[in-house]
């Protein structure tokens, strides 16, 4: 997931990846979010969001630096 999650954040930005697209790229199963990132994805669920702001947030900065 995490290397699924990074390849998407670098080719598609924060805002186009979702906990759903992570899922689908790495082929991993849904409660695999809840079991190695329990706090993060009850967080991110009760905000409406995929993972967090602040991730977002830093990997587009990132991306942008071309890091």
């Amino acid at each position: 997931m995490i290397l699924s999650a990074a390849a998407l954040l670098r080719e598609y930005g924060a805002s186009a990846t979702s906990v759903d697209r992570v899922l689908a790229h790495s082929g991993a199963p849904r409660g695999s979010v809840y079991h190695h990132f329990p706090r993060r994805a009850g967080t991110a669920h009760r905000r409406g969001g995929g993972t967090g702001g602040g991730l977002h947030h830093r990997a587009d900065r990132r991306r942008r630096a071309g890091r």
